[in-house]
């Protein structure tokens, strides 16, 4: 499970802001979602809405719509023919990996170190999600795990898109 406790002390200050689900709404993100792409950004405030809706059954909806829309984002910022022009460039399938992706926007610039492992932390996050969800619909987990976990990645996945998008 994310806490506070997974990031730096050093890390806190710069990261506490953009963690906290209090501070700014879709807007900016999703205004430089649209610099990328108009299909991130209504998926970005599709994603923020659904989490809204507290009469869902699930949240693997809008976490997988988060999820896609991290890695959109990624793609978008680390396309196929730049990071095969990479040295480093290996793939799986003729095509790059998400790992291969990630350190072509760290080399770009534009991923700090903390960036690169809260990456690997919502991967992780995203996992756990399915895995309550998939329990909760079962019925062996009882009480809405999914949604306060889905509550818990958005300010993540937030604090990694407003390093890495272009600014308005």
């Amino acid at each position: 499970m994310l806490t506070r406790e997974v990031i730096p002390d050093f890390e806190v200050v710069r990261w506490g802001g953009a963690a906290d689900p209090g501070r700014g709404d879709a807007g900016d993100i999703a205004e430089r979602l649209g610099l990328l792409d108009s299909g991130l950004r209504a998926s970005w405030i599709q994603a923020l809405s659904d989490l809204e809706d507290v009469n869902r059954a699930t949240y693997v909806g809008p976490v997988g719509e988060i999820r896609e829309v991290f890695r959109g984002a990624i793609h978008f910022l680390a396309p196929d023919a730049d990071v095969k022009s990479q040295p480093w460039f290996k793939g799986h399938n003729g095509r790059p990996t998400q790992v291969e992706r990630v350190r072509f926007i760290r080399e770009s610039g534009r991923l700090s170190g903390q960036a690169e492992r809260t990456i690997e932390m919502i991967d992780l996050l995203v996992a756990q999600i399915a895995r309550d969800s998939y329990n909760q619909m079962s019925g062996s987990l009882h009480g809405g795990g999914g949604r306060s976990e889905c509550e818990k990645l958005v300010p993540y996945v937030r604090a990694i898109l407003n390093e890495i998008l272009p600014e308005l």
